[in-house]
């Protein structure tokens, strides 16, 4: 009863921990004679209950709730996996399809057929290359051809920048420049589930450059966790980012603070004035 036959383990190339069978019994989902639904639906009805009711507050119950909609959504889901007799391991596996769905990621690698673009040069103009397309399985990745033959993929949601002073998230040009050279995508391409994280420090030296005229990208966190040095300083210039030195970057990074504590004084000295 506890160990997969031979031939199971043959197939699957090793012994797994679930064992093989034809048809599984889940004492947690399973319906008992004199039950109308399982205790795994009862609860999950009782939950979304409560969750609607914590929602709605003092709210009349006959105003509708943009929140308690989404709850009563997601246990219409629920029943759904519920009905087709999910087990703990493939309600878990059929979650993580419905996720990429939601997210616009394919469920197999994208080939680079004919079929799989659309020609956007009319609606997105060109940036140095000859010849740009939209994926047509994945809306955020574009291919790129070049005179000399060339060919770029982009995806563009691949990439998100970390600030790690305030911990604010967004996406960067100069980012995606940097970690393109490193990851380059390549056919047939699937998307992580997770995007690459850069950690990066932003300073800014002069008012009159906005929010931020310095970046440092430190290190990045890949899809798996792993972090990889990048330890790269960029500082604004008027045809874009110029690269420059560890020392360049802490001097600038001192002319920031260096300008954050001269407002505060004059601010302070303004307000005493």
């Amino acid at each position: 009863m506890n160990e997969n036959l031979p031939e199971v383990v043959a197939a699957f190339g090793g012994d797994t921990r679930k064992i093989f069978a034809n048809e599984y019994i889940d004492d947690r989902n399973g319906k008992l004679p004199d039950e109308s639904k399982s205790s795994l639906l009862s609860w999950a009805e009782q939950e979304v209950k409560f969750a609607c009711e914590h929602e709605r507050g003092d709210k009349p119950k006959e105003e509708w709730d943009y929140g308690c909609a989404c709850y009563e959504s997601a246990l219409k889901a629920f029943k759904s996996l519920e009905e087709d007799n999910h087990s703990g391991f493939s309600i878990g596996f059929t979650k993580g399809i419905l996720n990429r769905l939601i997210d616009g990621k394919p469920l197999c690698p994208i080939e680079d057929t004919e079929e799989t673009w659309s020609h956007i040069a009319d609606t997105s103009g060109h940036q140095g290359e000859e010849v740009n397309y939209q994926c047509k399985r994945m809306s955020s990745l574009f291919k790129y051809v070049y005179a000399d033959g060339t060919v770029k993929y982009r995806d563009i949601d691949r990439f998100i920048m970390v600030e790690t002073l305030t911990n604010t998230i967004w996406h960067s040009g100069l980012v995606d420049q940097v970690l393109e050279e490193l990851y380059p995508i390549t056919m047939p391409y699937i998307p992580s589930d997770t995007p690459y994280k850069a950690m990066c420090e932003e300073y800014l030296t002069d008012r009159k450059n906005g929010d931020f005229d310095t970046v440092g990208i430190l290190n990045v966190i890949e899809p798996d966790g792993k972090t990889v040095e990048i330890n790269r300083y960029f500082k604004d210039v008027p045809n874009g980012w110029e690269e420059i030195d560890l020392e360049e970057f802490k001097n600038r990074r001192a002319m920031h603070f260096k300008r954050l504590h001269s407002e505060i004084h004059d601010k302070r000295k303004g307000e005493q004035s």
